[in-house]
């Protein structure tokens, strides 16, 4: 197996994805050719601050001056502390009623409005879901206050920047084609705003907002965030965080419309939320109130975890149960590959991943048969730093569209035809080619605000 003509070392199972993703900084180190170990000339003593890594000259798509791609480990548990810090159990509290609110409004004006004033609507969820995961970002990531329109094309512009992750501008990085290509100018743009944004925090003092965390964190030596690390790794947690949660949700509506048993089980679940603690969701809620709804996100990530990523250069030749990895080649460690050979999930012929065999949420529920290997968000010293904001924005989601909508068909797929899924190639969480298209609404649910009435299937 080869990644960028040099040879991968592909490691799966529980085991050996943690005690290989914890040589990180001693036998492995990130990136590839293009990221090579160096020292800049910024004449900062502080290991901390300093940046230890030479990154590719010229203009990218995706920047690597962030927590993703730095090798030095004390400057990368500096950036990782002080980035941390913004995501705090306080700072989600905080965040919650904003990410509620934006759950609502997506649903009402993208699902629920289309769908009565039109009973022959096709809704397409995966716009559904990546619009509610910018909105996030826009409002509780960046905290940015845009009137309507600006909202409107900031949306478009994170858009359009995220399709250029596979884009022959970002493989290649040809200057010219780099500049006049769309996702670049995107991110241009959407760098404007982050500065101008920057510059508000620091004059008229800091908001809830994620992005106004890393501005003012500080850690125990006094010491903080540059500009620049706000600013690249603002955009890693756009990136990173919007992608994967819209993924996610996609997949979880996909699978929740071919076995409508088990979203009809989440939505008794809500029921019962919603009359024993009203409609307003918090963190103790969320945790302790409702396993269906936890479950379900558990088991849309077993079934359909990262299938891309970024393989590690080895530093040093070493051997890893008895066998011999060298020196120079590369290491990726396969989440889905340990998903699909987990023991206690495991049926013959992988029918524990299948859309249409595989979806049991119910087995969260009993510790007899919780998976045993699971790593949806990584593992290591680079283990998802937004796994707690992330499962939090599912699940709301998730809660707010069951309180919503009690039951819906799905336009090309269903447990009775159970036709072939179609794939997208390009997306780093596995997405249907439809983009899960929802073609009726068979109940509202009477928690749910709008004021349009019921429609059946045709």
């Amino acid at each position: 197996m080869y990644f960028l003509g040099r040879p991968v070392a592909l490691f799966s199972g529980m085991d050996l994805v943690t005690r290989v993703n914890n040589m990180e900084f001693t036998m492995t180190g990130a990136g590839t050719t293009e990221y090579d170990v160096g020292t800049n000339n910024n004449n900062n003593n502080n290991n901390k601050t300093k940046e230890t890594t030479k990154r590719p000259k010229g203009p990218k798509v995706f920047g690597s001056n962030n927590l993703m791609f730095e090798k030095n480990k004390a400057r990368h548990l500096f950036l990782r502390q002080l980035i941390g810090s913004a995501m705090t159990p306080k700072a989600l509290v905080d965040a919650l009623p904003t990410i509620q609110q934006t759950a609502k409004d997506v649903i009402e004006q993208q699902v629920l409005k289309p769908m009565m004033a039109q009973s022959a609507a096709t809704i397409k969820m995966e716009d559904v879901c990546v619009d509610y995961t910018m909105d996030i970002v826009r409002n509780q990531l960046l905290g940015l206050q845009l009137a309507k329109e600006e909202a409107n094309d900031f949306r478009e512009k994170l858009k359009d920047w995220m399709k250029g992750l596979f884009s022959i501008a970002a493989i290649l990085r040809i200057p010219f084609l780099v500049t006049r290509s769309k996702p670049y100018k995107a991110k241009v743009f959407i760098e404007s705003k982050l500065e101008e944004k920057i510059d508000s925090l620091l004059r008229d003092g800091p908001d809830s907002s994620t992005l106004s965390n890393m501005v003012f964190a500080i850690d125990d030596d006094k010491q903080q965030l540059s500009r620049e690390d706000v600013v690249q790794n603002a955009l890693l947690l756009v990136s990173a965080g919007a992608e994967t949660s819209a993924g996610t949700l996609t997949l979880a509506m996909l699978l929740l419309g071919v076995h409508p048993d088990k979203f009809r089980k989440l939505v008794q679940e809500q029921q019962v939320v919603v009359e024993n603690h009203g409609t307003q969701l918090t963190p103790s809620i969320l945790d302790k109130e409702c396993p269906y709804l936890d479950a379900v996100v558990k088991e849309t990530l077993r079934i359909g975890p990262i299938t891309g990523g970024f393989p590690r250069r080895v530093k040093d030749t070493f051997v890893i149960d008895g066998v011999q990895i060298p020196k120079d080649w590369s290491v990726f460690t396969s989440y889905r590959l340990t998903h699909q050979l987990d023991p206690v999930t495991a049926l013959p012929n992988d029918a524990h991943m299948d859309v249409y065999q595989g979806f049991q949420p119910d087995r969260w529920i009993d510790p007899a048969t919780t998976p045993s290997d699971f790593v949806p968000f990584g593992a290591g010293p680079r283990f998802c730093l937004g796994y707690h904001l992330s499962m939090m924005e599912m699940k709301v989601f998730l809660a707010i569209f069951a309180r919503s909508v009690t039951s819906f068909h799905l336009q090309n797929y269903s447990a009775e035809t159970k036709r072939p899924i179609k794939w997208n190639p390009s997306t780093i969480i596995p997405r249907p080619t439809d983009g899960v298209e929802l073609h009726s609404i068979v109940e509202m649910a009477a928690e749910s605000s709008t004021t349009c009435r019921p429609t059946t299937a045709s």
